[in-house]
């Protein structure tokens, strides 16, 4: 195969994930974190979910709601105690954050109806496990 004057063919690296790599990918999701204040670390973890525990990808979208909650209900209680000494822009600005928060609580409440739906199907799918007596053996 012939390349042009001054080039050459390109290798091609193949990388692979060891299985160290790998269990510590799994470490880094199961883990506990504060990701769920900071928007864009939330949906970067969010991202990876699909490789989470059920129950670590409903403490993450829990988690992510709680913290949206308790920020719009201190949103809402700064707009009361602010409103007459703020200008209509500053206004508009929190009245978009709010929206926000209102939004993705929204969403956030559809993720988790669609986690508890998936786990009730899996488990009515499941055969039923054998029953062991206690004390024989």
């Amino acid at each position: 195969m012939d390349h042009p004057l001054g080039e050459t063919p390109r290798r091609k690296n193949v990388y692979r994930i060891t299985a160290k790599g790998e269990a510590m990918f799994t470490e880094l999701l199961e883990a506990s974190s504060p990701d769920v204040e900071d928007r864009n670390a939330f949906m970067l973890r969010f991202a990876f979910s699909r490789y989470m525990l059920p129950e670590t990808r409903q403490r993450l979208l829990e988690g992510r709601r709680g913290y949206l909650q308790e920020r719009l209900a201190k949103m809402g209680a700064s707009m009361k105690k602010l409103r007459d000494r703020m200008d209509a822009y500053s206004l508009e600005l929190m009245k978009y954050g709010v929206d926000e928060a209102e939004h993705d609580i929204r969403w956030l409440d559809g993720m988790l109806e669609s986690e508890r739906t998936q786990r009730a199907a899996q488990t009515q799918s499941l055969p039923p496990q054998p029953k062991t007596l206690e004390g024989t053996g």
